[in-house]
C-alpha cells in the first residue's frame, strides 16, 4: 500500500534526506510551523499539506468534532495501487474510498451548493440611487 505522499519510484531512495524545507508551502499558504502545532506529526510524512488563512488551527480550535473526525479518517486514508490504475467510470475507485470513511453517521453529507448573483448597479454620486438591478440565477453551482 502507497499513501497519497509516498514516492514509489525507483529514486525514492535519494528523497530521504529531504527536510520539510526542501517541500513547497505553496502559494500564500500559512508558515509550516504554524501548520506543524495543529496536525498530527504522523500527517506531514503522509500528506502534502497546505493551510490557508489559519484554516488548520481555526479547525482544530473552533469545531473540534469535525476536526478529530477529519483526523481519524485522514489517518486511515491510504491508496492502493489498484485504485490508480483501474478505471473508475464516473466516480473512481479513490473517491469511492473517500465516500466510505466521510460518512453521514459522522456528520458529514455530500452536499451541492447553488447560488444566485444579484447585481445592482448605483449612481455614482447619489448615494443608495439604484439604476439597474438583476439577478444572475444559477451563478454558483457545484459540489
Amino acid at each position: 500500500m502507497i499513501g497519497p505522499y509516498s514516492d514509489t519510484s525507483d529514486n525514492a531512495a535519494d528523497d530521504d534526506d529531504a527536510t520539510l524545507n526542501d517541500i513547497s508551502t505553496g502559494r500564500n499558504a500559512d508558515p509550516v510551523d504554524h501548520v506543524r502545532a495543529s496536525l498530527p506529526e504522523a500527517f506531514f510524512n503522509k500528506f502534502e499539506i497546505y493551510s490557508y488563512r489559519n484554516a488548520a488551527a481555526i479547525l482544530k480550535s473552533s469545531y473540534p468534532d469535525q476536526y478529530d473526525s477529519l483526523v481519524r479518517n485522514l489517518d486511515a486514508f491510504q491508496i492502493r495501487s489498484e485504485m490508480i490504475r483501474l478505471p473508475g467510470g464516473s466516480k473512481g475507485l479513490i473517491a469511492k474510498y473517500v465516500d466510505t470513511l466521510f460518512d453521514e453517521s459522522d456528520g458529514w453529507n455530500e452536499a451541492r451548493i447553488t447560488a444566485d448573483l444579484h447585481v445592482k448597479i448605483l449612481h455614482a454620486k447619489k448615494k443608495n440611487s439604484v439604476l439597474n438591478e438583476y439577478v444572475r440565477g444559477a451563478f454558483l453551482d457545484g459540489h
